[in-house]
């Protein structure tokens, strides 16, 4: 917004009578009294917004690209906790990977290299997409953070640079690094395959144990389709060429480990295909397990009666080229005292130079599948663009979700020049993420609040205030049929098309009421647009904040309209996902909220649509 600060009146019967300026009329009533309270709607003239109580993905951090993330808090280590750690694929990634750290999403501060690989390392080159994953077990204290990624090899065995890509591992003491290769850390001692680790050599191989891989080796000419199975020819074991990228590892709650990757495009192969495989430890496969889980254009890979594995059913047509970038969790959801676990493989398509690029998810009762991808109208994209045609925001995709605290958050990366599907730069996002349920499907499943380009709430593990809204019981007025009050606080933006249905609307001017058993002390209030345009707000007429007597009011909260696109020679009318309506301030006593709308963008209709309303606040 143009005006950044603006009064607060506060009224209050025992305040009239107490301040000597308030008078009476003719009528014998008097005055309201103004208090000198301030309030932060948002955006500065000079383009500044206050940190305190907002984020926005403005693309701080460039040439920073296939993030991992995770948030390591202050009670797992005193000394590096209380931070997101982020790690990417950088411009210079040939002998080095970079890190930054973030505790609001706002500002990041540089780790510099995390890793340096040396002249004798095997892994050289081609440095990408780094993950790290906190190690439940470490057998030492160099061990506590694991890195996983894939490189070019020194030790190279193919015809051209990409056949040379296997997946590495480095190992480091805290989160900001030193990263070693695991290989240089265990240099002359023997895995459990009686192979000696060398820091010359890659020590995860799938070509040296095809004879071990249980199902589905098919040998076929390069880029000759794809049915199922692990796609990986005679000449290319000779070769010792089966190209490898996108690592990712996931510990379940016994223990288990297992690494999720891609197959990328070789001289013996075409690219896209996800794998997975179960590990003996945390450096060695259990080469026996290997499996395919996903490729681009099928629903699922299963095996049919024969015992092979196929690739069946068909997906929206955006799902095509590669699924890259995989991701695992696992979640339970409860139903009636009922517990349900399933595991949730999120994973990106058609391509990082597309402007669609985004993260879709597929589900399994299983961490090896077989995985079942949610269709467009459930759930798909998780979080991106997909189809929808937004300008402001590009090849948001290749991703990773870091838990802090009660919330989640997707870490993503996406052009940096925001209009255009020219890649590069990338540059580093994040969004909420949230489980929802899913009557169709019958268990949770991923809500993302994005991709946002508009002030967002800092995570409550840095502002130290939770969303209380869910605390409040909740009235508002005109509801259209068929809409509920429950959609206003249930934490869920609704994004894209499938989640129209979960979208407040009423007919024409509505009042809205979040009333508190209890006293909070209030700091911000976030009311979410419509994500359509034909419903959008333009303003807030009044909100009101009441502590007995007291109420505190603000007259005409602005939507910022720089969150709307508005083309009329083209037909393009959007507004930008999870945008809202902010303000922000010192902390205020209250226990009832009132929030009135009675204007909107479109002439289209006179229904009012709103996403959601966030309080931040703490017990009084």
């Amino acid at each position: 917004m143009k005006k950044i600060l603006k009064s607060i009146i506060s009224l209050s019967l025992a305040g009239m009578m107490v301040f000597a300026v308030a008078g009476c009329n003719a009528g014998g009533k008097a005055e309201a009294a103004a208090s000198d309270f301030t309030y932060d709607d948002g955006i500065s003239e000079s383009g500044s917004y206050n940190t305190k109580y907002f984020y926005r993905n403005d693309n701080l951090v460039q040439w920073f690209a296939d993030p991992g993330c995770i948030y390591v808090s202050e009670e797992e280590d005193s000394e590096y906790g209380g931070y997101f750690y982020i790690y990417g694929t950088t411009r210079k990634s040939d002998n080095a990977l970079l890190g930054v750290r973030t505790k609001d999403f706002a500002s990041y501060e540089n780790l510099g290299p995390v890793i340096m690989l040396s002249e004798d390392d095997w892994a050289r080159g081609d440095i990408w997409a780094p993950e790290v994953i906190v190690n439940p077990n470490p057998a030492n204290e160099n061990e506590k953070y694991l890195m996983y990624f894939s490189a070019n090899s020194l030790a190279a065995t193919g015809d051209v640079s990409y056949d040379n890509f296997h997946l590495a591992l480095a190992c480091a003491p805290t989160p900001a690094g030193p990263f070693v290769l695991y290989e240089k850390l265990h240099n002359g001692e023997e895995n459990s395959y009686k192979e000696t680790y060398s820091n010359l050599i890659p020590s995860i191989d799938f070509t040296k144990h095809a004879g071990e891989i249980q199902d589905g080796i098919i040998d076929v000419l390069p880029y000759e389709g794809y049915n199922g199975g692990v796609y990986m020819s005679s000449e290319a074991i000779d070769k010792g060429v089966w190209a490898l990228i996108d690592a990712s590892a996931f510990f379940d709650e016994n223990g288990d480990e297992y690494l999720y990757f891609v197959g990328h495009a070789d001289s013996y192969k075409s690219n896209g295909v996800i794998y997975g495989v179960k590990m003996k430890d945390i450096a060695t496969p259990d080469y026996s397990t290997l499996r395919p889980l996903a490729v681009a254009g099928r629903k699922i890979i299963s095996k049919d009666s024969n015992g092979n594995y196929k690739a069946t059913g068909s997906v929206a047509s955006i799902d095509s080229g590669v699924n890259e970038g995989p991701f695992l969790q696992y979640h339970y959801t409860e139903r009636n005292g009922v517990k349900t676990k399933k595991y949730y493989l999120t994973y990106s398509n058609p391509g990082y130079g597309d402007s669609r690029y985004s993260v879709d998810v597929a589900v399994s009762d299983a961490p090896l599948g077989d995985f079942d991808k949610i269709g467009d109208l459930t759930g798909r994209p998780m979080s991106g663009i997909g189809e929808e045609g937004w300008k402001h925001i590009s090849g948001a995709g290749h991703h990773s979700i870091a838990t802090a605290g009660n919330e989640m958050f997707i870490v993503y990366h996406t052009h940096a020049a925001r209009s255009s599907s020219y890649p590069n730069p990338r540059a580093i996002d994040a969004d909420r993420v949230y489980w929802q349920y899913n009557e169709e499907l019958g268990y949770d499943i991923y809500h993302t609040n994005g991709p946002t380009w508009s002030l967002q709430p800092v995570p409550e593990v840095t502002s130290g205030l939770k969303n209380i809204a869910g605390e409040a019981s909740v009235s508002a007025t005109n509801v259209k049929q068929g809409s509920k009050k429950a959609y206003l606080t249930d934490k869920f933006v609704p994004t894209h098309a499938y989640s129209d249905n979960i979208e407040f609307r009423a007919n024409g001017s509505t009042v809205i009421t979040l009333t508190f058993l209890e006293d909070y002390k209030v700091s911000s209030i976030f009311v979410y647009n419509s994500r359509q345009y034909d419903y959008a707000f333009d303003k807030l007429a009044k909100v009101t904040l009441y502590n007995g007597n007291v109420k505190y009011v603000m007259n005409n909260v602005m939507f910022n309209k720089d969150y709307v696109e508005e083309k009329p020679d083209e037909n393009r009318y959007f507004v930008y996902p999870s945008s809202a309506a902010v303000m922000a301030f010192e902390p205020i006593t209250c226990n009832k909220i009132t929030i009135e709308i009675n204007s909107k963008l479109s002439k289209a209709n006179n229904e009012i649509g709103v996403g959601d309303v966030y309080v931040y606040g703490e017990v009084a």
